[in-house]
Parts: C-alpha cells; structure tokens; sequence
C-alpha cells in the first residue's frame, strides 16, 4: 500500500498542546478523536509513529456543523498514550483526567491569548516562546487597566 500523506498542521505531543486540542474541540461542540492509522497504515511524521486529532461534528465561524479546521496531526506521541488511543474509544476523558490537574492552567492562559490562540507547538522551546508571548501580553492588559 502506498504511503499516505498527511496536509494537516503538525504538533509536538504534550500534555499541553494535546489537552488544548480537547478543549477546543469540546469548546466548539465537537468530540476530539485520535486515530493511528488509516486502512490498517500507521501514520508517521518523519518515519515516526503519529496520531491524528480530529474534532468530529464542530461548529465552524458560520455555525455550520462540519470538519473542524483545527484538526492535526502530533507527533512524538509516547507509547503508552498511542497504545490507550490505538485500544480505546473515548480517550479524549482520559487524557483531560491525566492532564488537568497539572497543565489545565497554562492551557487557559493559552486559549486566553489572543496572538497564540492556535499556533501549532512543534518543540518544547515553541511552547516557551509561547508562554512568554502571553505573559508579555498580560501585563500589558494589567497596564491598560490599571490607567483605566
């Protein structure tokens, strides 16, 4: 069978950018799912096992049920978390259970801001750069409403 090939943004695999993913696909109505392979073929970004994240029956800009535009492709998904979505229906409530707790603050702040609102994170130091960018943000709303 020949290779498929994917067109959709890649992402680094983190508990940060994989529980954003959820929470905006839930966000607009959507179910997050997370498929391996495609007609019994893996998929792979750079000869590496990846999965791909849709957001199934989302609602578009217009209101219109349909593909979600965010949908993505991550890569450097650990093996145990391709095994449970490789295994399981509805991963997406365990995902948000493991990650919460740990992570579910960073992931408001970055739904929150308005310049990162959904750039794709390919690398840990992209995540930084992102969180800085919003923290550089927010005190310049503090400063706005403080002369308010």
């Amino acid at each position: 069978m020949a290779k498929i090939e994917l067109h959709l943004l890649r992402e680094k695999y983190t508990p940060v950018t994989v529980l954003r993913f959820i929470k905006r696909c839930l966000d607009a109505g959507g179910v997050p799912m997370f498929r391996t392979r495609y007609a019994g073929e893996p998929f792979e970004v750079d000869g590496k096992r990846a999965v791909v994240a849709i957001c199934y029956g989302a609602r578009g800009k217009a209101g219109v049920i349909g593909r979600f535009p965010y949908s993505r492709i991550f890569f450097d998904v650990p093996e145990d978390i391709y095994i449970l979505m490789e295994t399981t229906h509805g991963e997406w409530k365990y995902l948000v259970e493991k990650y919460e707790k740990d992570y579910g603050e960073i992931v408001k702040k970055l739904m929150k801001a308005k310049t990162v609102f959904d750039w794709p994170i390919e690398s840990e130091e992209a995540l930084e750069k992102l969180l800085k960018s919003i923290a550089e943000e927010e005190k310049i709303e503090e400063k706005k409403e403080a002369t308010s």
